[in-house]
């Protein structure tokens, strides 16, 4: 197993030991990163003396030659086709199609019998570097067509050599084996791949051959991301070159629709020459992007991007595409540990690795070197992009030397930089160097363990620990030499840099993803934050917005510390933690100090329980309820001036929820009503409304009310009036007792005047005539009799003679007719 390996599995353990709270792996942040050096051997031809860890390599130089360079079949020259139909014979084919995106040319249009025929074609190796065939093509829906056709010119059969056609995006490549019999090759779209393709649209196609290997491209980019394989090599035939049909006019797979740049390669391009193709821009790779894949292996190793594989998943057959003579910075963090860096011959050397992103935390740092260690390092680290470095650690052979520092001098604060002395003995090669940040040294070791900090046990709660891991960029400073006895050894080589580190989360997430930085901006870690944690941001370094009634605290060996929920009774989105209003400030599950802000459906207070002015709480309605607070409403003619708001819940049953502060005449939660015994609300009135003045005896069950608009009172049967202090018609006698109010008149209707029945309301007395007296005007005064409806005095004078009267009294009858003087009166006679 490499070393490099071992040590990421010794690593990830370690990480592993962190607890309760959520971590990501601890990963190697530099390799594949950006990274410079100040001397690399190989700009011009150098020898230098080969390394081993034998002890003897140092006094038996073997010499080896530095050069940088790509690799034998490794072009670094973009590929220059032939232009197919520049020099062609055309055959129903006219050039007046719309343009490919990108040019104003006009593309070729096929239709018919139609066809060209290049009169150029270059020279092909089936076998190696075989050859590819790149064309812009806008085909016809559903058209079977061949883009390309290799045959014999030799009628009648024109036997084929290759036959390239195409039917919605499909491959159908048909050729003639070295041996063997003519066949096909397919290639099939995936649905993922087809689905995004478009009849009737410009697309740049491209199929490179190389032996029996097919490559398919649409736009740059590889179909099934596998290679289709041949049978054989094709039969390298003589013959001639159609587009659009094969020779001998064969129309049952005749190309319709447009094409563009019809381009041939004499050898077969690689992925990145496809994408190339396609923009016009080589894509770029780690190490020495102008170093190109060989034909034979195009695509690129992403794990060791030096490197080149086949077009098959699972392969692993790689070629370097430089020469083993190349030792550039990156194989230092290239990810292969088998390549090294190597300076030139030189007494000093510095190495810039840019990490690329913000927010990294740095656990270790591990070189393994390319012959003897240098006589003296410095780490430095920039956490600012590299505008500014700050010491981190030191190495030497002897610290007082080489920095006047003491050998594994103390470490007094937590981000303390000191120097740690080499191990004795040295070693010739592959010496291994670990710097550990925050990680203790090994049991016994006279390297001195770095404080936590005053009052503090763990790395968690050292703020100044935790600053210390951080880092953006790093810088290695390699002075002087060991152990080197010929002066082709006094250079400085690295076969692995391994900084080991993974994005802070602060102890919420337990994984994380890269935001790439550009020139003017670094990238970013996002941290995904354990659903468990509640919390948020690019690192998880804050508490959700409704999560705060605990104040925000990073996870450690021993909990992850989530963010605490505040009850806001579903009325609000966010909360902001008060330390004084935390009854437990100490503890995680007692207490809390969480204000609710900005509450909504009309509630205001600490957690959104209470209804705002003007709204109140229904009773009965749950507090978690959207639609809690109604409104008040207190805006009618009965509320008193000023008073908008309103009683905001029920406390008790002598409390009604809504109620509005009411005039004193009012009533009604909305103090929209008179109250019993007034009338005509209006907000004129001082009091609301003003008194209907019922007289009682008058009313109904001595009603005091009267109705809202009118005031009229609600009289008993025989009273009327507004108030019910009258009798009606006809009655008299108004009285409490009477439960029809009043007594009917009784009077005869002989002996009042008109004939009325009415009589005065007070004591029930009748209107006599004037000749007629009695309550109910039922008698004849004295002296007159007759009492009659049709006389207007109702009565007659009785005129006796009064020489013939007792006393002489004229007035009084004599008995004899003293009997008629009722005469009218009902019944009498």
């Amino acid at each position: 197993m490499k070393l490099f390996n071992v040590l990421m599995l010794i690593f990830s353990n370690l990480s592993s030991t962190y607890g309760q709270g959520y971590f990501p792996k601890l990963e190697d942040l530099a390799v594949l990163k950006p990274i410079t050096s100040s001397s690399t051997c190989g700009a011009t031809s150098s020898k230098y003396c080969q390394s081993l860890t034998k002890q003897t390599s140092l006094t038996n130089c073997v010499e080896k030659n530095c050069e940088f360079a790509c690799c034998t079949n490794c072009s670094s020259a973009k590929p220059v086709p032939t232009d197919l139909a520049q020099t062609s014979n055309e055959v129903g084919v006219t050039q007046d199609g719309d343009p490919r995106n990108g040019t104003i040319v006009r593309s070729f249009r096929f239709q018919g019998n139609s066809s060209l025929q290049p009169l150029r074609i270059p020279f092909i190796d089936f076998q190696n570097p075989g050859f590819s065939i790149s064309v812009w093509i806008k085909q016809k829906a559903g058209n079977k067509g061949t883009i390309m056709s290799k045959d014999e010119t030799t009628p009648p059969n024109f036997a084929n050599v290759f036959q390239l056609v195409i039917k919605d995006y499909n491959l159908m490549f048909y050729y003639r084996p070295a041996t063997g019999n003519a066949s096909v090759a397919t290639y099939n779209l995936l649905q993922s791949q087809s689905e995004k393709l478009q009849q009737d649209e410009w697309h740049l196609i491209t199929v490179a051959v190389i032996d029996k290997a097919l490559s398919y491209y649409i736009d740059g980019e590889l179909m099934n991301a596998n290679f289709v394989t041949l049978s054989d090599y094709i039969n390298n035939s003589s013959g001639g070159i159609r587009i659009g049909q094969k020779y001998g006019g064969d129309a049952e797979w005749q190309y319709e629709g447009l094409m563009q740049d019809i381009f041939m390669y004499d050898r077969a391009l690689t992925n990145r020459e496809a994408i190339e193709a396609f923009t016009g821009v080589l894509p770029t790779v780690y190490v020495a992007s102008n170093c190109r894949c060989p034909p034979t292996h195009p695509k690129i190793n992403v794990a060791e991007p030096a490197k080149c594989l086949k077009n098959l998943d699972g392969d692993t057959d790689t070629v370097s595409r430089l020469n083993d003579t190349a030792h550039p910075p990156e194989f230092a963090t290239d990810g292969d540990s088998l390549s090294y860096w190597l300076s030139e011959i030189t007494e000093n050397a510095t190495i810039h690795i840019n990490l690329a992103y913000a927010g990294l935390q740095v656990f270790y740092v591990v070189l393994t070197f390319y012959g003897p260690v240098p006589g003296a390092i410095k780490i430095e680290r920039s956490v600012d992009s590299g505008h500014t470095y700050e010491s981190w650690q030191y190495f030497a052979e002897d610290c007082v030397t080489s920095f006047d520092l003491q050998n594994n001098g103390p470490l007094t604060q937590p981000d303390s930089a000191n120097c740690v002395q080499y191990i004795k003995p040295l070693q010739s090669s592959r010496k291994v160097l670990t710097f550990q940040t925050e990680y203790p040294p090994p049991p016994g070791s006279n390297i001195p363990v770095r404080p936590f900090g005053s009052g503090c046990g763990n790395l968690y709660c050292s703020d100044r620990l935790l600053q210390y891991l951080k880092a953006t960029h790093i810088k290695f400073n390699f002075y002087n030499h060991t152990l080197v006895q010929n002066p082709l050894h006094r250079y400085y080589g690295l076969e692995r840099i391994l900084v080991t580190g993974r994005c802070e989360c602060f102890g919420h997430a337990s994984s994380f993803s890269y935001i790439e930085g550009n020139s003017t901006h670094i990238g970013q870690c996002i941290c995904d934050c354990h659903p468990s944690t509640n919390t948020e941001g690019e690192t998880c370094n804050r508490c959700k917005p409704l999560y705060n009634d605990k104040p925000f605290r990073r996870g450690d060996s021993d909990d992850s510390y989530p963010c605490v929920k505040c009850e806001c009774n579903n009325h609000a989105n966010s909360c902001v933690y008060n330390q004084t209003l935390d009854t437990s400030p100490d503890s995680r599950t007692q207490g809390g100090g969480g204000v609710c802000i900005n509450c909504q459906h009309n509630t205001t207070g600490r957690f959104c329980n209470l209804c705002k002015e003007r709204f109140y709480r229904e009773s009965g309605k749950s507090l978690k309820s959207p639609d809690v607070c109604s409104p008040c409403g207190c805006e009618g003619l009965g509320v008193q001036p000023g008073e908008l708001d309103c009683v905001k819940e029920a406390s008790n049953s002598s409390v009604v929820a809504g109620q509005c502060v009411c005039k004193d005449n009012t009533k009604g939660r909305q103090c929209d009503e008179c109250k019993d015994g007034f009338y005509d609300l209006k907000a004129s009135h001082a009091t609301g409304c003003i008194s209907c003045g019922c007289l009682l005896n008058g009313t109904i069950n001595r009603n005091i009310s009267c109705h809202p608009e009118s005031g009229q009172c609600y009289c008993k049967d025989r009273v009327t009036g507004r108030n019910c202090d009258t009798c009606k018609t006809g009655y008299w006698g108004l009285s409490e007792s009477n439960p029809q109010g009043c007594t009917q008149c009784v009077c005869n209707t002989n002996g009042t005047v008109g004939g009325s029945g009415e009589c005065e309301q007070q004591s029930g007395n009748c209107t006599c005539k004037p000749l007629v007296i009695g309550q109910t005007c039922n008698q004849c005064k004295p002296g007159t009799f007759g009492l009659n409806q049709s006389d207007t005095n109702g009565c007659q004078p009785c005129n006796c003679f009064p020489n013939g009267t007792i006393d002489g009294d004229r007035k009084r009858p004599v008995r004899a007719i003293h009997a008629y003087l009722f005469v009218g009166e009902v019944g009498a006679k």
